[in-house]
């Protein structure tokens, strides 16, 4: 089955500029804890290629979806008003996790 970029309508105005993934009828999430504590600076590019794997020792077994993102971070830039893309400050590349998006029973303290 292949990974699918999904879109919520304009009127979901959080989503805006957002994708969810999903894979068959099951939609992924990414969290802090899998991926550097971080997740609201991760951009998945329109090209990265997304990858299904097994992870046997996750939730007992489950299929997640991985690729590459840019991490953006805010960096202090003095010394020039340009630079090439490549030596971007503040932008890293990164593999993301995102794992299937299960509801939390009423009452957890997940965050």
């Amino acid at each position: 089955m292949p990974v699918q970029r999904i879109k919520a309508s304009p009127q979901v105005e959080a989503d805006i500029g957002r994708v969810a993934l999903q894979r068959g009828p099951i939609v992924y999430c990414l969290e802090a804890v899998d991926n550097g504590g971080h997740v609201r600076n991760l951009v998945i590019p329109p090209d990265a290629q997304l990858r299904a794997q097994y992870r046997a020792g996750l939730l007992g077994g489950v299929m997640v979806i991985t690729g590459p993102a840019l991490g953006l971070h805010r960096m202090d830039w003095r010394d020039t008003l340009y630079l090439p893309f490549a030596s971007m400050p503040g932008v890293t590349n990164v593999e993301f996790t995102a794992i299937p998006y299960l509801p939390m029973p009423t009452g957890s303290q997940a965050k």
